[in-house]
């Protein structure tokens, strides 16, 4: 993301080179949920692999092992040549809200 003079955020001019993990809980009183949401929306929508889970559950701190377990099973799949899952909707569907878990 690209901090911008108005405080707001945005993602970058075009698709990251590397897939991408984000996970977020929707209860997250710190990384709002809205603001990730966004940022999976608009770089999904520039052709960038994402594996985004969107946790109907946890908040900020209660998601941290969550998160430790997902992230590090995500790092060793790709160390291992898996190919990284790709939650973004097809070429011309827009959502921002994947069904992944």
């Amino acid at each position: 993301m690209v901090s911008r003079s108005d405080g707001k955020t945005s993602a970058l001019p075009r698709p990251s080179a590397a897939p991408t993990f984000l996970y977020n809980g929707i209860h997250d009183e710190i990384t709002f949920i809205g603001q990730t949401d966004q940022l999976y929306a608009n770089d999904c929508a520039r052709g960038s692999t994402i594996d985004f889970y969107r946790d109907p559950v946890v908040e900020h701190v209660s998601g941290i092992p969550v998160f430790i377990a997902k992230a590090i099973g995500y790092l060793r799949a790709r160390f291992a040549g898996s190919p990284a899952p790709n939650t973004c909707p097809p070429a011309g569907q827009t959502s921002s809200k994947p069904i992944h878990g």
